[in-house]
């Protein structure tokens, strides 16, 4: 579930991850992390 070429400013797709992990952690808590680990 990654849309590929939505980073911003077209920059490397890790620290755009790294970023969204964080959002989603934020906003359904560690449950999508599980999940998606």
């Amino acid at each position: 579930m990654r849309p590929a070429g939505r980073a911003p400013g077209g920059r490397p797709g890790r620290a755009w991850i790294a970023r969204r992990r964080a959002s989603v952690r934020r906003r359904c808590g560690a449950k999508i992390f599980l999940t998606t680990s």
